[in-house]
This record gives C-alpha cells, sequence and structure tokens, in this order.
C-alpha cells in the first residue's frame, strides 16, 4: 500500500506540474475525469507531457494517424472521440485539451474544420464525408518527411530498377457498402519506377473478406483524380478481375491507384464483410511487392437509402435519330442526357465519361467538350480513344432533390468520310455522382424497357446503357446554282470581258478541288447576220471581284451552240463562292440577238477531290443549271 501510495503521489506531482506549465485551461478536463482509473490518468499524464515538450520546442503537437470506424455526434465518447480532438486542436479550431468526450465545443470546433474542407452541411456531425477528409490529412511523418503517399504523381526514387509497390499510408475508412453504391474505395496502392519507366497493363484483383461476389456489381480502378481508368469488371469463379487500362509510371515517380468496387442493387447479403486485394501488377518490369496487399474491408448494408439519378431519358438537345454531317460541321451535338435527382439527398454529378463506339477516329473528331447549361468543359480522350471523360470542377454539379440536370456532348467533325461517330454511354457506372448527405457514390437508375440500337434511348441493362443515334460522316460536297449577280441584261459587241452568265458554288465540309468544268453556251438569232459559235472567244470563268480562275478559252462547236470546257483545276473554299463566264462577241451579233450558258453539274464538273478526305465527290443538281 505504501508503493502505492507514493507512485500515486508522484503521478499527482506530475499531473500538478503539468497543468501549472500548460495553463489553468486543462483544469477542467481533468476535473471532468476524476473518476477515471489510475491507468487512465498515467495516460493522459503522459499525452499532457507530450504536448508540453511540443510548445517548450515552438512545434505544435501532430495529429497522429487513427482508423475511425463509427460516426460521432454530442454525447459520443471513446478513443476516437479523443483522436479527433486532437486533431481539430492540432489544426487550431479546439482550445482545450482532449477528454475522449463529444461535446458542445467538439462539435463548433468540427463545424469550424468542415467549413474550411468545404464539407457541406457544416454541422458539427462526424460522418463519412467528414472521416474521409480526415483521414487524408493525417499522415506518418519522421524527420519532417512525409513517408505516406503520394501527391502530384512523385516522389522519392528507390534505389534499383522495376517498379516497387506498396499500401499507400491512408487508406479508406472502413464503412457501410449501401446497395447500388458506386466506386467504394477499398485499396489504396502507391506504385514506383526506379531508374526506367515502367509500363503497365492492368492490376488483378481478388475478392476476399466474408462476402460473396455476387456483393459486387463490378470492380474499377480510380486515378489520383478519383477517375476510372479502364471500364469496370465482373469477378471471375476465382474472384479476380484484371482492371485499369494500360499505363506508364516514368522513371523516379509514382503512380497512387484505388481500388474501388461498385455495390450490386439491394438484396440479402447484409451483413456480410468485402475487401479487395491486390495480387498482382501485370507488368514485364520486375515489381518489388508483399503481395497480396488488403486496405479496408466494408460491411453490406442492404436497408440504408442512398440517393440516386432517376428518370433516365434523351436530352432536348439529342438529335433524336441518326444524322449525316458533311466533314467540316462544327459545334455538332452528338448526344444528350437527362437524369433527376431523387427525394434521398441532393446529388453531385462528379464525372461523365462517354464511350464513343462508332468507327470515326479520334483524329476525325475536335473539340469535343461536354455541355452542361450553356457551360464548356473539357473531354479527356483515353489511350485508346474511345473514351471522353469530363470531370465538373469544385464538388460536381449540384442537382437539387427533384431537379434535373443535362449533359450533352458536341463537337467538330473534321475527317473520317465515311466513318460513323457514336457517342453512347456504356455503363450506368460510367456517370460519376456522389450523394450530399451520406457522401457515397451513387449509380444512376436504368430505364424501364430496353432500347433498340442505335435507337437515342436509355436501356433498361448496361452495353449499352444510353445508346445514342449515329452520325454518319460524309466527304464535302459541292451544290451549283444560278447567280442572281448577273442579271438578264444588254451586253456590247466586240467588247471584251462581257458577262454570260453567272453561277453560286456552294461547298460544305471541306475545300474542293475541280480539275474539268464543261459549260453549253447557246446564242439565239434575232436580226442580222448569222452567229455561231465561233463567234464567242476569249471566255473566261471569274471570281465575284474580277479574279480569273481559268481561260481563256473559245467556244467550240457548229452552228449557235458551243461547249465550253476548262481544265485548270480551280479550288473552292467551304461557302459560296460566285462565278461567272466573261468573253467577246464578234461582229457577227446585231441588236436583240442573244446568248446563255448553262451546265449540268453532276456530269459536267468531274474530277472534284475533297481537300480533307481526299476523297472524290459528285456535284449537284443532276439537273441542267442555266
Amino acid at each position: 500500500m505504501g508503493k502505492i501510495a507514493k507512485k500515486v503521489a508522484s503521478v499527482a506531482l506530475s499531473a500538478t506540474t503539468v497543468i501549472w506549465l500548460s495553463g489553468s485551461a486543462m483544469l477542467m478536463p481533468l476535473a471532468a475525469q476524476a473518476q477515471v482509473s489510475i491507468a487512465d490518468l498515467l495516460a493522459q499524464i503522459s499525452a499532457l507531457q507530450a504536448q508540453l515538450q511540443a510548445l517548450q520546442a515552438g512545434t505544435p503537437a501532430a495529429a497522429p494517424a487513427y482508423n475511425y470506424t463509427r460516426n460521432l455526434t454530442v454525447g459520443s465518447r471513446g478513443d476516437d472521440v479523443t483522436a479527433l480532438q486532437g486533431l481539430l486542436k492540432s489544426k487550431g479550431y479546439l482550445a482545450v485539451e482532449p477528454t475522449g468526450y463529444f461535446g458542445s465545443l467538439t462539435k463548433a470546433a468540427l463545424a469550424k474544420l468542415q467549413a474550411a474542407q468545404g464539407i457541406t452541411p457544416a454541422v458539427g456531425y462526424f460522418g463519412p464525408i467528414t472521416r474521409a477528409a480526415v483521414a487524408s490529412m493525417t499522415t506518418t511523418t519522421t524527420g519532417g518527411t512525409t513517408t505516406g503517399g503520394t501527391t502530384g504523381g512523385t516522389t522519392v526514387v528507390p534505389s534499383g530498377s522495376g517498379l516497387t509497390v506498396a499500401l499507400a499510408a491512408n487508406q479508406p475508412v472502413s464503412s457501410l457498402a449501401p446497395a447500388d453504391a458506386a466506386r467504394i474505395p477499398f485499396t489504396v496502392v502507391t506504385l514506383t519506377a526506379g531508374a526506367s519507366d515502367v509500363s503497365v497493363s492492368t492490376l488483378t484483383i481478388e475478392r476476399t473478406g466474408l462476402a460473396t461476389d455476387g456483393a459486387l456489381a463490378g470492380v474499377v480502378l480510380l486515378d489520383e483524380n478519383g477517375n476510372q481508368t479502364g471500364i469496370a469488371k465482373t469477378l471471375s469463379s476465382d474472384h479476380r478481375a484484371n482492371i485499369g487500362e494500360a499505363f506508364v509510371v516514368k522513371a523516379g515517380q509514382s503512380r497512387t491507384l484505388t481500388v474501388a468496387g461498385n455495390r450490386a442493387a439491394a438484396g440479402s447479403l447484409g451483413g456480410q464483410t468485402i475487401s479487395l486485394s491486390l495480387v498482382a501488377v501485370n507488368t514485364s518490369a520486375a515489381v518489388n511487392a508483399t503481395l497480396p496487399m488488403t486496405g479496408t474491408s466494408h460491411t453490406v448494408n442492404e436497408t440504408l437509402t442512398i440517393g440516386g439519378l432517376t428518370s433516365p431519358s434523351r436530352g432536348s438537345l439529342d438529335p433524336g435519330t441518326s444524322q449525316t454531317k458533311e466533314v467540316g460541321t462544327a459545334g455538332y451535338t452528338f448526344s444528350s442526357v437527362k437524369w433527376t435527382a431523387n427525394s434521398q439527398e441532393r446529388v453531385y454529378v462528379k464525372s461523365v465519361r462517354w464511350n464513343q463506339t462508332g468507327s470515326a477516329g479520334v483524329a476525325d473528331i475536335a473539340n469535343v467538350k461536354t455541355y452542361v447549361d450553356g457551360v464548356a468543359y473539357d473531354a479527356a480522350v483515353s489511350a485508346d480513344g474511345k473514351y471522353f471523360t469530363t470531370n465538373f470542377p469544385g464538388k460536381g454539379l449540384l442537382v437539387d432533390k427533384g431537379f434535373s440536370k443535362e449533359l450533352s456532348i458536341k463537337g467538330d467533325v473534321v475527317g473520317g468520310s465515311g466513318r460513323k461517330v457514336d457517342f453512347d454511354i456504356a455503363k450506368r457506372a460510367d456517370v460519376y455522382a456522389v450523394g450530399e448527405t451520406y457522401g457515397y457514390g451513387v449509380t444512376p437508375a436504368f430505364a424501364s424497357s430496353a432500347a433498340s440500337g442505335d435507337g437515342a434511348a436509355f436501356n433498361n441493362v448496361d452495353d449499352y446503357y444510353y445508346d445514342a443515334a449515329e452520325v454518319h460522316i460524309s466527304a464535302g460536297t459541292v451544290n451549283v446554282t444560278a447567280w442572281t449577280g448577273v442579271p438578264a441584261q444588254n451586253i456590247a459587241v466586240n467588247l471584251a470581258n462581257q458577262p454570260m452568265g453567272g453561277f453560286s458554288v456552294d461547298v460544305k465540309g471541306e475545300p474542293i478541288s475541280v480539275g474539268n468544268i464543261v459549260f453549253r453556251v447557246l446564242a439565239a438569232e434575232n436580226t442580222g447576220n448569222d452567229v455561231s459559235a465561233a463567234d464567242m472567244t476569249n471566255i473566261s470563268v471569274v471570281k465575284e471581284d474580277g479574279t480569273v480562275l481559268a481561260g481563256p478559252k473559245d467556244l467550240t462547236g457548229t452552228i449557235q451552240t458551243g461547249l465550253l470546257t476548262f481544265t485548270d483545276t480551280i479550288t473552292f473554299p467551304v461557302g459560296i463562292t460566285n462565278i461567272k463566264l466573261v468573253g467577246k462577241l464578234g461582229t457577227d451579233f446585231a441588236n436583240n440577238d442573244t446568248v446563255s450558258a448553262s451546265t449540268t453539274p453532276s456530269s459536267n464538273w468531274t474530277t472534284i477531290t475533297g481537300q480533307v478526305t481526299g476523297n472524290s465527290i459528285t456535284a449537284g443538281p443532276t439537273s441542267a443549271v442555266s
């Protein structure tokens, strides 16, 4: 008993000393814990002494990492409350020492942290969203150098070659996995290349834990920005899947990737615990790692109803049916879709991934962007040129309960004559949205019935979730009409450059070159000497401003009808070019004699080539233009 009394007295003296040095603000927490055990008191004193040492060194006490596993609110008690209070104090939001009790001061401090981090609502409730944010703040440090995950894809280069793979320091917080939740993070890994670049094709993932494969609708790989790489994969009979798309880890740099899962629809699997383990990195380089690697387990929940996007429908800007567009068509809306937020919670649409399934290549379309409410957002194209992903800034596009948001994809057709553009949404998980209240990724709803192929409608299954109408790319077009800028008029005899007819050349899609043009010229005798084709000479094709495009040529033919053939190659730009025939009439022409010119474009305009596609083009119309 005497030894115990001496120890207690020593403890009390140390506590008094620390309290005196640290200030009167510590009195209330210790008083509140008057009935704690000696072990608890010793632990508190140890923490206070560490804080005192940090203060004497002139540096604030660092908040250690803590794996939070539950929601916290006013009235909560425990080590996790103590850890949270330590973080709040280290950030300057809490003035008192940690007590392990979540009271009004902790609630107010937490609300300040939430507001600073952009977490809404900032009401001091410690739920999944705030837990995830706090997990990203706490890293283990040694000598001031971070030993956890990487930021911006760089890290200290390890010695040697090959690829070093490790679990990232900050793993997701273990939580619930509600039905239909999307992109639930399980395992975060860091891949670091040595002295040379390392190419990785995919990662092999295995479902582990006390769960069935049917609990997950798919497994995906997310990059540092939360973007999905590759498509969602289902688990095979060995509970595995190869996920992601090919990427390169540059020499001396790191990539931090997240293995995530999409939950299946509600069933009867509640209580099962799912893990996703990394079992292989598929690369030809040497892999330095201890595999498998497992991050966090989540518990299947079938009762929590999270937000969602319902009532999928074709957007008002969608073409609705297949269209034919010439090369050169600009600002065309290929596809447009719309969803409505359900009544559970407001939803932030964070990204959308369009799947270009047509035969057109990435070089055939340009300026591809996603448009929402008239605002253009960039779309990043995947390595294979088939996926166009738009990440919306900030938290994403807010869709209030019961309200809708329409997303459209637009671009320019710059090539690919004879090919097709088809901007579908392959899977509903390609639309990434997050509920505002619970913070889970939400999965858009299926349509109630099946859609026909390329019918510009939503489907009741994936592949394709939204099957857009196709756009058929045609070469440039040429259409010739009479130009009213050269009306019927009086012309002079024996004088050069007299107008003999005018034509408008309308080119769409791409500039074209014409290697051969034939005009038919007719002279009508009314008075005086008989006129013939030989009486029409020095005829040229000129632009509206007088620039000579072809000629001069003399008319060849018999009697009063002649043909005028120009073999000079003429290039017409996109748009309307007005041209006219000008020439000289001989002295056999007299008052009231007439002359007229005509051409049949489909047969008289030949050797026409698109200057972008290189394809042959047929001019229109098929009837004569006079």
